[in-house]
């Protein structure tokens, strides 16, 4: 194939693979019938409430604990989506378009306070997100065979890439729910890529973990911890169920791998692979199945319920943990049957999904 054929092809892969993602600014479309009512001389009380807390809490001039913001946050939300469901505006309003409100108020809420809560120089959300860019360009050298990732040419590179660039996105998120939305992205793309080159084939965790884990090393996240203690702290737990929860625990346990790597891993010897590390040695790249060789990054369909709600329980506790905690407990629950650190069974249901669609469920779908 030539060079020109090359390029070709990859452009159109790369417009296949994007199309019919959701964009993140998508959901304003959807909110069109809650901002016409906030609009209403009815809801002059309820806008002006809301207006008050945003001024009141971005003002505020001593410093507080990240755990208190958040409570002050979700008790808001939680007490002004309530007002919401229970106003005449909202009197015959249907649960879809309820959700979508108290959704509507969440986004908007979080853009305004976010600069007041986004990785808060109290915590150490900046400094893990400078030790995990640090350790993902120590790995450079890793190319996809170390991974078991099967090559493709011009349709792979497209995949990742555009992959890559849903990851690179989520940085400039300002609310929670889009930071998702990019995660879901990825995934989205990442099993269209996996049934794409499997002409149609069912593609399991065994396929898809590893080609996670090469489109973070691709796209270095500069912001990866302080996104994700973003999401936790700040996206309502009942949202992170189903799979917004299940595609982030997939994440944090491809993350937990990156940050634990070591030679062995991806069939190197434990010297080679501190060489590679600092630059003095070039490996020769293998097929080994780096993937099998990490706990918990297998998953089967009886887990996904518990690594959903695994994801889910953890971001309501408060304080919120390490990342790497939350990975050791996510995982230490799937080991244990889906048990919560206090011992109570995790649900397996849901009260919503962050899509309804239902064409972004897995990649055992058509591909779509």
């Amino acid at each position: 194939m030539s060079s020109m054929e090359s390029s070709s092809e990859y452009v159109e892969k790369a417009a296949f693979f994007s199309a019919g993602l959701v964009e993140p600014n998508d959901f304003a479309l959807q909110c069109n019938d809650f901002l016409d009512k906030m609009k209403q001389s009815s809801a002059f009380e309820l806008v002006k409430n809301i207006k008050k807390f945003i001024s009141v809490f971005s003002q505020k001039q001593t410093p507080k604990p990240i755990e208190e913001l958040v409570d002050e946050i979700r008790q808001f939300l939680d007490d002004t989506s309530l007002v919401i469901e229970r106003h005449p505006l909202w009197r015959h309003a249907s649960p879809e378009d309820t959700e979508i409100a108290a959704e509507a108020l969440e986004r908007y809420t979080m853009h305004k306070v976010h600069k007041s809560v986004y990785s808060p120089s109290r915590e150490d959300d900046a400094r893990r997100d400078r030790e995990f860019v640090q350790q993902l360009e120590s790995l450079s050298f890793v190319t996809p065979a170390m991974l078991d990732v099967s090559l493709c040419g011009p349709t792979c590179e497209a995949g990742w890439e555009v992959a890559s660039n849903q990851l690179k996105k989520m940085e400039s998120c300002k609310s929670p729910r889009d930071k998702v939305t990019c995660v879901m992205n990825l995934f989205t793309v990442l099993c269209k890529l996996l049934v794409e080159v499997q002409s149609g084939n069912a593609a399991g965790a065994d396929d898809l973990l590893p080609n996670v884990i090469y489109t973070i090393l691709r796209a270095k996240p500069a912001h990866w911890y302080s996104d994700v203690r973003y999401i936790q702290r700040f996206r309502h737990p009942g949202r992170l169920s189903s799979e917004a929860g299940y595609y982030m625990t997939q994440m944090m346990g491809a993350v937990a791998f990156l940050e634990k790597i070591e030679g062995h891993h991806i069939s190197m010897s434990e010297e080679d692979f501190r060489k590679a590390k600092k630059g003095d040695y070039v490996p020769i790249a293998n097929t080994r199945h780096a993937s099998r060789e990490t706990a918990g990054l297998e998953r089967t369909s009886s887990d996904e319920a518990a690594a959903t709600a695994a994801f889910a329980v953890a971001a309501t506790q408060r304080p919120v943990s390490g990342v790497g905690e939350d990975i050791a407990t996510a995982s230490a629950d799937l080991r244990d049957g889906g048990k919560a650190p206090s011992g109570q069974r995790l649900s397996s249901s849901s009260t919503s999904s962050l899509h309804s669609n239902a064409s972004r469920s897995s990649c055992r779908s058509s591909g779509s």
